[in-house]
């Protein structure tokens, strides 16, 4: 039977609609089993959001997909979600989606939705800045130290670059990312920042799936391991705007903001830009 979905994009810029991260959010999934969800995923080429049904408590409960498979929790898609949950119950405040293995808080911040930061484990690493240099296709001196591996359920490199230029020059070298994330432990992942000018953050979020290297436009869990380190720096009571995405032509902005006790929250604005019916 068909099921009805919306695109929304999330994280965009104020004044571009088609900025941000899609999302697919499937209003009524009840029934379909994880392959069909996997490969309606793949067929749309974005994360995918399904509405299986409601819990005990009225949540609404939620998987998600990404075009490689099954992602336990993503920022994105719970935001799009949390969107199209409160249109449908008409309500207001904050909404709670109920994962597979976790209750989402997703919170209502008047003009953006907003998530609390996850703790995380951050070790420095000790490599030499000329094969990071290389991993990132920039020259020794745009590498800043240290360069450091944050870990919440995944670890990803997060490497700071002395300017936006470098930020948007960065090429990544395929194989050295397998290379370096087998040598170091961590995903074929790497995140790359640098202060901008006025103050806000310029970045750019790589991963590496099937032996290759993929863009992401906007990534809560990338601005959420940048929040870390901050607070790890003894940054608090702060607040960035972090731009993504221009590189891919999907420009973004995530709030990033850091409260007096070191909390980090990451906040964007959602937009609805269409509405469809799949025969799945």
């Amino acid at each position: 039977m068909p099921s009805d979905y919306r695109i929304l994009n999330v994280f965009t810029t104020p004044d571009d609609l088609f900025s941000g991260n899609a999302v697919a959010v499937f209003t009524d999934a009840k029934g379909l089993d994880e392959e069909t969800m996997r490969r309606t995923a793949r067929q749309l080429g974005t994360e995918c959001s399904f509405i299986t049904g409601r819990d005990d408590e009225g949540h609404a409960t939620v998987r998600f997909f990404q075009p490689e498979g099954a992602s336990g929790f993503a920022g994105s898609a719970s935001m799009a979600t949390a969107h199209v949950v409160r249109e449908l119950d008409g309500g207001e405040g904050d909404i709670r989606l109920a994962g597979k293995k976790q209750l989402i808080h997703v919170i209502d911040s008047g003009n953006r939705w907003t998530m609390l930061g996850r703790s995380s484990v951050i070790e420095e690493i000790h490599t030499e800045k000329r094969f990071l240099a290389g991993l990132v296709g920039r020259k020794i001196p745009a590498i800043v130290d240290p360069t450091v591996k944050v870990t919440f359920t995944r670890s990803t490199i997060v490497l700071q670059l002395a300017t936006e230029q470098d930020v948007r020059e960065a090429k990544i070298d395929a194989r050295l990312l397998h290379q370096y994330a087998m040598l170091l432990h961590v995903e074929p992942q790497i995140y790359v920042w640098a202060w901008r000018e006025d103050g806000d953050v310029a970045s750019r979020m790589f991963y590496g799936p099937q032996g290759g290297v993929l863009e992401v436009a906007a990534t809560a869990s990338g601005a959420g391991r940048l929040g870390e380190v901050l607070v790890s720096r003894g940054e608090r009571d702060k607040h960035y705007r972090v731009y993504q995405g221009e590189d891919i032509e999907r420009p973004s902005m995530i709030h990033l903001d850091i409260d007096a006790d070191g909390q980090v929250s990451l906040g964007g604005i959602v937009k609805e830009v269409a509405r469809g019916q799949m025969a799945i």
